[in-house]
C-alpha cells in the first residue's frame, strides 16, 4: 500500500479517488471503487433530486462498508432552481456523510455551503479546482481541508487558462498549505508516481473509471468508444463561451465544433453571430441521458479527459486499481538518475 496524508485524511487504503462525475456517478461505480480501496464518489447531479440521493446513499451502503464520498457541485442549469442546493446538503447532513466534494464559482454561497456541511457533521472538504488562485481561495476562504486540482488535459470543464496539470502540481506544492489531487490524465501507475513526485496527495480519476465493468450508466458500446480512442479522441468544445469543456469525439461534439468555427468562435460571440441556441441542441444534458438510455455513444457530448488514449481494455475496479499500485512499485524502481558529481575538479558519476 501507498501512504499518503490522502489516505490518512481519508480513511483509505490506495491514494486514489474516484473523479465526480455527472453522468455515471452511481452506487455501483462508487462501490467499486470503495471496495477497490479507493475513495467512491456518488454525484448528488447524477441522482438529480434529494430524494433520488437519500436513496441511492441507502443502496450504496448495502455494497460497500468502505469510506466513499458524495460530491456537491452548484451548477443550476443541468439541475434547475435554485442555484444553492440546500436540499441536497440536508440530504447529506442527514445520512451522516463524512467526505463531501464541492464545486462552484460563487464564493458567497459556497462559504454558506462549506458551512452548513460542517454544522452537519461532515468532516473533510475537498474543493474541485481548475486554478492555482481557486484552491488559494477553497483553503484561505472556505476552510477545505483538501483540493482537488485540475489540468488542461482533465475531462469535464477544466476551466480557460489551458494549464498542463504538471505545471498546477508544481504551483500548488509552492502555494498550498493543504493537502491537494492530481486531477485529470491519469491511467496508470507510473502516473500516480509522478504526481506524488510532484507534491500531490493522491490521484483523482474519473475517464478511466468510466471504462470499468461497474460503470453501470455506460454501456459496451460507450467502453468500446474509451478503449478504440487515441490521443486526439478527446476534445475541447464550447470554448467560444468561455465555458470549455473537454469531451469524447464523438458527432454530436464535432457538430458543435463545426457551428463554433464557422460563426466566428469567441468573435463571433462578441459580434452576436454565435449564440449558445446554435449548440444547445447538442450540448443539453438531457440528450446525453437520452443517448445513455439509447446506448448511442453519438447522442450528447460526455466528459472524457486526454487519458482516454491509455485505456486498452475495460477492467473491474478491483483489477485496474491493482494494476495502478503495481506499476506505480514498477516505476519506483526504474527511477535511477544519473547526476554529475563535482568533486577535487573532476566529475563522477553517480547512481542515486
Amino acid at each position: 500500500m501507498i501512504k499518503t496524508v490522502a489516505t490518512e485524511m481519508l480513511g483509505i487504503e490506495h491514494p486514489i479517488l474516484c473523479g465526480g462525475m455527472t453522468a455515471t456517478g452511481s452506487a455501483e461505480l462508487a462501490a467499486g471503487v470503495s471496495n477497490a480501496g479507493g475513495l467512491g464518489m456518488l454525484t448528488c447531479l447524477h441522482c438529480r433530486t434529494p430524494e433520488n440521493l437519500d436513496k441511492e446513499i441507502a443502496r450504496l451502503r448495502t455494497m460497500t462498508s468502505k469510506p466513499f464520498a458524495v460530491n456537491l457541485t452548484i451548477l443550476g442549469e443541468k439541475r434547475g432552481e435554485p442555484e444553492y442546493p440546500d436540499e441536497f446538503a440536508q440530504v447529506i447532513c442527514k445520512n451522516n456523510i463524512k467526505i463531501v466534494e464541492t464545486c462552484g464559482s460563487n464564493k458567497k454561497l459556497m462559504i454558506k455551503l462549506h458551512n452548513q456541511l460542517r454544522q452537519g457533521g461532515v468532516q473533510v472538504i475537498i474543493s474541485k479546482c481548475v486554478a492555482v488562485k481557486h484552491a488559494l481561495s477553497a483553503q484561505n476562504d472556505l476552510g477545505s481541508d483538501m483540493v482537488s486540482l485540475m489540468g488542461f488535459d482533465s475531462g469535464g470543464l477544466p476551466g480557460e487558462a489551458d494549464t498542463g496539470i504538471f505545471v498546477q502540481c508544481a504551483l500548488a506544492k509552492k502555494k498550498l498549505k493543504i493537502p491537494f489531487l492530481l486531477s485529470g490524465g491519469v491511467a496508470n501507475g507510473s502516473q500516480l508516481l509522478a504526481a506524488l513526485a510532484l507534491g500531490a496527495a493522491g490521484v483523482q480519476i474519473g475517464t478511466r473509471f468510466n471504462a470499468t465493468v461497474e460503470c453501470s450508466k455506460f454501456n459496451d458500446k460507450f467502453k468500446e468508444r474509451m478503449v478504440q480512442a487515441g490521443v486526439k479522441d478527446s476534445v475541447i468544445i464550447m470554448s467560444s463561451f468561455s465555458a470549455s469543456s473537454r469531451v469524447l469525439k464523438n458527432k454530436d461534439a464535432e457538430e458543435i465544433l463545426k457551428k463554433e468555427h464557422e460563426k466566428g468562435g469567441k468573435m463571433g460571440v462578441m459580434e452576436g453571430k454565435l449564440t449558445f441556441k446554435d449548440i444547445g441542441k447538442y450540448a443539453m444534458f438531457d440528450r446525453l441521458r437520452e443517448g445513455m438510455e439509447m446506448g448511442d455513444p453519438d447522442r450528447g457530448v460526455w466528459n472524457c479527459g486526454q487519458s482516454v488514449a491509455l485505456i486498452d481494455e475495460v477492467l473491474t475496479c478491483q483489477e485496474f486499481v491493482t494494476n495502478l499500485i503495481n506499476e506505480a512499485k514498477d516505476a519506483l524502481k526504474n527511477v535511477n538518475p544519473m547526476f554529475l558529481l563535482v568533486a577535487g575538479g573532476q566529475q563522477q558519476s553517480s547512481s542515486l
